[in-house]
């Protein structure tokens, strides 16, 4: 603005300069004439510019007050999509609500963010097929109605969401894990195993294997299982079953790898035969391998219970409870000890009680969402994973 200005002055002083007649210029209108030099007509043209120029500046700094504004707006959204990220990252549910709530303020329900945010922090069937309204966003819908028929253990709606999709988009690798994941709920195990191996780069080492090694069990190749993975309690388990003659050693040699509850029970079953005082030698000789593992202490002490030696029992049990915290099985133990080895029974009944309030410490528990059973099984019951379940 400046610079037209001067350009103006400096076209006037020119055109005063330098006028004479033969650059002079006549304009007429309503019958009314105007002599000019050509010199001062194009300083009066720069002048009309310059006016105009005043005229536009509101406009121009509007729009940049609004350029500013729509840039501070995505600075705060970026901002909140990072907090959106930390607190997903963190598993800090705790802000989830708080993070919905700034959805609204930030987005409209037209941003897809808006929709996707709400797709990872409060999910629903709504925002679901929101999504897939959006093209860009099909596949988190279908994402989300398969997750919620994985949760309610319905095969046939994640077979009819996956097979409705187009194929190249069944190379996606999630939609390849979740074929996995029905192959698993469907019990389809030469299948799991096709889409196992497919997958194998997206798993550690260590968990292939495990994963591997079950399918096998489950397919019924126990030995082939075995060989591959011989420290699974289950496949252990299976593999003595079916080898009998080989069924002591291998417990023993589990004991010294991986000790639980259900290998010494199978331990027990196969000295059944066996006289009490080679009962308790054998059950010695086992446990020494990790004789500072829980599970072996109260071995010994449940091999004593099962010898009538109830005074040895509780002795264990005692010194079992200086370090290690009361459970449902030891109170039981205890309760058996003073029942049938000294009859008192309201000392029995004493324990019996303190087991009511106590969570048990044997059998099996999902490491995914924690439930627990009393026996070993492929898939969780409660959140239908595959190989989540361990020793408790």
């Amino acid at each position: 603005m400046i610079e037209a200005l001067l350009l103006m002055i400096f076209l006037f002083g020119l055109g005063m300069i330098i006028s004479n007649e033969m650059f002079f210029m006549t304009l007429s209108f309503w019958n009314h004439q105007i002599y000019l030099s050509a010199f001062t007509f194009v300083g009066l043209i720069v002048g009309i510019l310059w006016v105009w120029s005043l005229f536009l500046l509101p406009i121009k700094w509007m729009k940049r007050w609004s350029l500013w504004r729509q840039k501070s707006k995505d600075v705060q959204k970026q901002n909140f999509l990072a907090q959106v990220l930390e607190a997903l990252v963190n598993h800090n549910k705790e802000q989830y609500p708080l993070l919905v709530k700034g959805a609204y303020a930030h987005f409209t329900t037209e941003d897809i963010q808006y929709w996707v945010i709400l797709a990872l922090l409060q999910p629903t069937d709504e925002v679901y097929q929101k999504l897939l309204s959006f093209p860009s966003t099909v596949l988190g819908g279908i994402y989300g109605f398969l997750k919620s028929a994985k949760d309610f253990g319905n095969t046939t709606e994640m077979r009819t969401l996956l097979e409705a999709l187009p194929e190249k988009e069944r190379k996606v690798l999630w939609v390849r894990q979740a074929y996995l994941q029905l192959s698993y709920m469907e019990g389809d195990w030469k299948q799991a195993l096709v889409f196992l191996e497919q997958l194998k780069q997206t798993f550690s080492k260590s968990d292939f294997i495990h994963q591997k090694a079950c399918c096998l069990m489950m397919a019924g190749h126990i030995e082939k299982a075995y060989k591959l993975d011989s420290t699974q309690a289950p496949i252990i388990l299976a593999y003595a079953q079916e080898n009998p003659e080989k069924a002591l050693k291998v417990l023993k040699k589990a004991w010294e790898i991986a000790p639980c509850w259900e290998i010494y029970q199978a331990f027990k079953k196969e000295l059944s035969a066996k006289t009490e005082d080679e009962k308790i030698k054998e059950t010695l000789k086992f446990v020494k391998s990790n004789r500072g593992n829980r599970f072996s202490v109260l071995a010994l002490a449940d091999m004593n219970m099962t010898i009538h030696n109830f005074s040895k029992a509780k002795e264990i049990l005692q010194e079992y409870l200086e370090s290690h915290p009361l459970t449902q099985q030891v109170a039981l133990m205890m309760a058996e000890c003073e029942r049938s080895g000294w009859h008192h029974e309201e000392a029995a009944s004493k324990w019996e009680r303190k087991a009511l309030n106590l969570q048990d410490k044997s059998g099996w528990i999902c490491t995914h969402c924690g439930h627990t059973s009393t026996k070993w099984e492929a898939l969780c019951p409660a959140c239908h994973l595959f190989d989540v379940i361990r020793p408790n």
